[in-house]
């Protein structure tokens, strides 16, 4: 299985061989799929997203069939599955195990 990453706007823009404004133009007109939250800031777009619309676009889709196949990549991420074996954090402060305080040297804290 193929490793993929979210990639940053710029990157994206090279791949595909567009400026930022033709990139959200496109995204307005459903060529392209719009980014995913890589962090409160930063968004991206999944390699593999961008791998297959560049191959589509090689192979001379249409602008009806990559308005398809974009629609099928945003519809594909609502049904990734996520393992079971991924180890789960307590949401919830009281789930957590106290951690010990510990006194700085020098403080009036210190023993």
């Amino acid at each position: 299985m193929k490793n993929h990453v979210i990639l940053p706007r710029p990157m994206v823009e090279k791949a595909l061989g567009i400026k930022t404004s033709c990139l959200y133009q496109q995204m307005s007109d459903g060529l392209l799929p719009r980014p995913i939250k890589r962090s409160t800031r930063g968004v991206g777009w999944p390699s593999g997203e961008i791998e297959i619309i560049v191959q589509a676009r090689i192979s001379g889709a249409s602008v009806d069939a990559l308005r398809a196949l974009t629609a099928g990549l945003v519809a594909a991420r609502s049904t990734v599955a996520i393992p079971s074996s991924a180890p789960s954090t307590p949401s919830t402060p009281a789930a957590r195990p106290a951690a010990k305080r510990q006194p700085w040297p020098n403080s009036k804290d210190a023993p």
